[in-house]
């Protein structure tokens, strides 16, 4: 499972989605938020649309978590990783939205 949490300056939101992910031994990246959707000679790539689409469906709040290709909210994306994580632990070979077993 690839992560990624996109997150914003003095987000306490994103500090603790961090903290609960490496408590969970999961390896993931932290991209800046803004910088992943700044405009780039004018044009934005298809990637950072997706985000800002996932940001907007949030009301503009931090933090993003990309898992697997897929930008979701903060909440709706722990609730995938832990379904992960029961699966896996239950050795059920599926995960919800596509998102690989840990």
């Amino acid at each position: 499972m690839e992560i990624t949490v996109y997150e914003m300056d003095d987000c306490p939101v994103c500090a603790k989605v961090k903290t609960t992910l490496r408590m969970m031994g999961l390896p993931f990246m932290v991209a800046s938020l803004r910088d992943a959707t700044e405009l780039y000679e004018g044009w934005r790539d298809t990637e950072a649309v997706e985000l800002r689409s996932a940001l907007a469906m949030n009301d503009d709040e931090a933090p993003i978590v990309k898992i697997d290709g897929k930008f979701m909210p903060y909440d709706d994306a722990m609730a995938v990783i832990r379904k992960c994580a029961i699966d896996d632990i239950e050795n059920k070979p599926e995960c919800p939205n596509g998102a690989c077993k840990i």
